[in-house]
């Protein structure tokens, strides 16, 4: 059989998408946009040859890389979207993907308040919000649609969210792993592609292809090193003797920031333990400001269980709230935090270079790379490339250069920096007017596209019988506009409304087609109770003196009475001196202390303050131990209350009518003296993993996403010498791959299936031999006829059955030794389970399964023996 497949490149000589054709389907794979290249216009060009002919989008990781252009294409493409096209991919791909996007679209200029403006931040939401999301090994079955097309998402590893797609049709199974990672890191489990013992998961066995790349790798040494490493980096740079020590750290805001904000989050508690305080604040800046905190939050069912359960034990509910250390703030707030401090900045080109441009005259500016540049960032005058390049030379010219090692970077460089000035007078009611009258005709086109389509699903409805109104639509029969071939065109005339009319057309005549109320057979699958079904829930350790629980009466105490003796105690501490109230909170324990008291190693004292007891949920995420000093006095060194932040989720900012203003490009030349270290903390398999794991597969064949030039030739060659077909691949040539069938679907015709005489195999199979002529066969009646319906293979009896040689009997089943064992103990026979599951009987005859195919029997000839293989002979079935 043969599917085709394509590289996508919309002309930026990068990778932004992959095409897989099948006979009756065609889907898009990580559609993407080098904004740095390619400009929003010449992108929406590209995508509009692309678009009309594909049915299917899935996404695979939350990152630019592998979706930056998909809120593009649902804003221009909606007609496609609403009527034919359907977006898989897994909930943090669908959160953390909108708020990479509004980064980089913001960075670009496109959604914001500017007059380069193109779209809105409710268009990017509604694209996401589209997006129908999954859960690993979730099969999404589109057989009956796609004529045995399925999809299931599994663990990458390598984002959260991130996917290993694994798509299968009749004829086919591949395998999409663009970017994973086979070991656990501190957010998330290894790739789900090898099973505890080392074996390959068998649903992605022996697939037809394996789509892969060698462009990219992450270091052999264990993630454990390289996170206490990087921590015992940072806790260095912190406590060097600087008046102006400052960290600045680049980050992809899905992923790795939210590792390193745990990774530093850790590294604070547990400093602050140990009584070694880290006053230091921490700071991130991005356009989305914290939205990526609060998903992480929501998401921690993707996580691994071990975070979890390592923050239960340290009495915190979430590793993402730090308290009032971390700040969400603009460039502009960056003033305010005058002294050490670390910087986790979006790795954009604006936010990094308005943040360098700021800090550069701090007295020990250091500057910390956590991973390779990536190719949709890869401008090569932007000051991070520039930093990427001093780490290639770096690594070029010392052979000893390791993860850590201090480059000194001083240079006089242009620095790009992007201002604004705000709109005035008749510029500013131009703009006001454009962007309220094209938010309004986008709303009033997709209200109408909607109110079509759903006109379309009655009508259909009500004329069911009649089949002539889908005569020759099919979803390969509409060209670039949307427009059906098989049909005229009735408005030419009407310039004004053609679009619209298009679009409408379109939606009409889809409306038949995806909503045809098909007799889909179902299997019913029993699951588990719905016990197993519950979040995965960590309660909160009691931690009992030697004496016991302690118990605290004040819970005893009506709330009314409590809330009274509250009051009551605030006023007398209104009138008490600041000294006698620090002598009376070292002194006794107040009754709002209801969580008892524990002290650590350095001797300070936690209390639990809850005032509402009875009223509270006591697993509330909020609700974190306050640090108090022995003498009663509130620690400096952190506060886990969230209230004291603000709300950083409001992006309302970027509001197209906040404050409009123009963007106005500047370069100056800076004299730049930072210290670059690089440290590299990527989630990516190494190089040697990869070699060993692909080959477990089976695969037939891997193909490399392009170009052909960025691949590993050292691992090519360890899977060629493997026997294992590695195809590289250009950009924008349709390949066209055949494969070999070595299964077939074959149906067995009713009558000959009355013929056979089935014998069970264990508990689920059944096993007959049988004797046919194979046919094609297109079904007949079809209740949708206007998919491409492939032939079926039925086996049918022969007219004149031959007669058959007689052969010898072939056994075939599963011996299940406690069953044997059991049968022989009820014979008055010894059997006992020796060392590697062997089975022994009498201490005369042994029985040992070497794999799941093959049974021995041991021992010498004897009465006992030939009773022993009668035995397991009658647990098979003979054919």
């Amino acid at each position: 059989m043969t599917f085709k497949y394509l590289c996508c490149d919309d002309g930026s000589g990068t990778l932004v998408g992959t095409v897989l054709q099948f006979e009756n389907v065609t889907i898009l794979i990580d559609p993407s946009w080098v904004a740095d290249k390619i400009s929003y216009k010449a992108a929406v060009s590209y995508w509009s040859e692309v678009i009309p002919t594909i049915d299917l989008i899935i996404l695979s990781e939350p990152t630019i890389e592998s979706l930056g252009a998909y809120a593009l294409l649902f804003y221009n493409f909606l007609s496609h979207f609403i009527s034919r096209i359907d977006v898989y991919a897994t909930l943090p791909i669908s959160n953390l993907g909108r708020v990479s996007t509004i980064d980089y679209y913001v960075n670009r200029g496109i959604v914001g308040p500017f007059t380069t403006n193109e779209m809105d931040l409710d268009d990017i939401e509604k694209a996401f919000d589209f997006i129908k999301s999954l859960r690993y090994s979730q099969i999404v079955d589109l057989k009956f649609k796609f004529d045995g097309l399925t999809l299931t998402a599994f663990n990458s590893g390598s984002t959260p969210g991130g996917s290993l797609w694994c798509i299968s049709t009749y004829e086919e199974k591949i395998i999409y792993a663009k970017r994973w990672n086979h070991t656990k890191g501190t957010l998330l489990n290894g790739a789900n592609l090898l099973d505890n013992s080392g074996k390959p998961i068998s649903a992605l066995m022996r697939p037809s292809a394996i789509i892969t790349t060698f462009d990219k790798f992450g270091v052999s040494k264990p993630f454990k090193r390289r996170n206490r490493e990087f921590k015992d980096l940072i806790k260095q740079l912190i406590t060097k003797k600087s008046i102006n020590n400052t960290i600045i750290i680049p980050v992809e805001i899905t992923s790795r920031f939210l590792e390193l904000f745990v990774i530093i989050h850790e590294l604070i508690y547990n400093s602050n333990k140990l009584g070694q305080s880290l006053n230091i604040p921490v700071l991130f800046i991005s356009y989305s400001r914290g939205r990526n905190l609060t998903y992480a939050k929501s998401m921690l069912e993707w996580l691994t269980a071990s975070l979890l359960k390592n923050w239960g034990a340290k009495d915190n509910k979430s590793p993402f709230i730090m308290g009032n250390c971390f700040h969400v703030i603009k460039i502009e707030e960056l003033n305010k935090f005058q002294g050490p401090k670390i910087c986790l900045v979006s790795n954009v080109d604006t936010l990094v270079n308005k943040v360098i441009d700021k800090l550069n005259n701090s007295d020990n500016l250091n500057i910390i790379l956590t991973e390779a540049i990536s190719k949709i960032n890869s401008n090569p005058d932007s000051l991070l490339s520039k930093f990427y390049e001093r780490w290639n030379v770096s690594i070029k010219n010392d052979s000893n250069f390791k993860d850590g090692n201090t480059i000194q970077f001083k240079d006089s460089i242009a620095l790009t920096v992007w201002k604004n000035e705000y709109l005035k007078d008749k510029e500013l009611e131009d703009f006001k007017t454009k962007i309220i009258e094209r938010r309004e005709t986008n709303k009033r086109k997709e209200n109408q596209l909607r109110q079509e389509l759903k006109k379309g699903t009655d009508s259909f409805q009500m004329n069911n019988g009649n089949k002539n109104n889908m005569n020759g639509i099919r979803s390969n029969d509409f060209n670039i506009n949307g427009i059906s071939n098989n049909e005229g065109r009735n408005n030419e005339e009407d310039d004004d409304g053609e679009d619209d009319d298009d679009d409408i057309f379109l939606m009409k005549n889809r409306a038949n087609i995806n909503n045809l109320n098909y007799e889909i057979p179902v299997d019913m699958h029993t699951t588990g109770k719905s016990k197993y079904k519950m979040f995965p829930f960590n309660p909160k350790r009691e931690k009992p003196d030697d004496y016991g629980t302690i118990v605290d009466f004040t819970k005893f105490i009506p709330k009314e009475e409590r809330d009274t003796e509250f009051e009551n105690d605030e006023i007398e501490d209104s009138n008490t001196s600041s000294k006698d109230k620090n002598i009376l909170r070292g002194t006794k324990r107040k009754h709002t202390n209801l969580g008892g008291r524990n002290k650590n190693k350095s001797g300070n004292e936690y209390y639990n303050i809850d005032e509402d007891e009875e009223d509270e949920d006591e697993y509330i995420i909020t609700d974190i131990p306050i640090k108090r000093t022995k003498r009663g006095r509130p620690s400096k060194d952190i506060n886990y209350n969230e209230d004291s932040n603000e709300n950083f989720d409001n992006i309302d900012y970027l509001d197209a009518l906040n404050n409009p203003s123009k963007r106005v490009c500047e370069t100056k030349t800076i004299t730049l003296n930072v210290n670059l270290i690089p440290f590299s903390l990527e989630n990516i398999v190494d190089q040697r993993s990869a070699a060993v794991i692909w080959p477990l597969l089976k695969s037939r064949k891997i193909i490399l996403l392009g170009p052909p030039e960025a691949q590993n030739e050292t691992i090519i060659n360890n899977l060629n010498k493997k026997n294992i077909d590695v195809m590289k691949t250009r950009f924008s040539d349709k390949i066209v791959i055949d494969t070999k069938i070595k299964t077939l679907d074959i149906s067995i015709d009713m009558e000959l299936d009355q013929l056979l005489n089935w014998q069970k195999i264990g508990n689920d199979h059944t096993i007959a031999q049988v004797v046919g002529r194979l046919v094609k066969e297109k079904p007949k009646d079809h209740a949708n006829e206007h998919y491409h319906s492939r032939e079926k293979l039925i086996l049918k009896a022969l007219d004149k059955p031959s007669v058959l040689h007689p052969t010898g009997t072939l056994s075939v089943g599963d011996v299940r030794l406690a069953e044997l064992k059991r049968k022989l103990t009820e014979q008055d026979h010894s059997a006992e389970f020796k060392g590697e599951g062997m089975l022994v009987v009498d201490n005369e005859v042994a029985v040992r399964k070497i794999n799941d195919g093959e049974t021995v029997i041991d021992g010498s000839p004897s009465e006992l023996f030939d009773t022993v293989k009668s035995m397991v002979t009658e647990m098979l079935a003979k054919i």
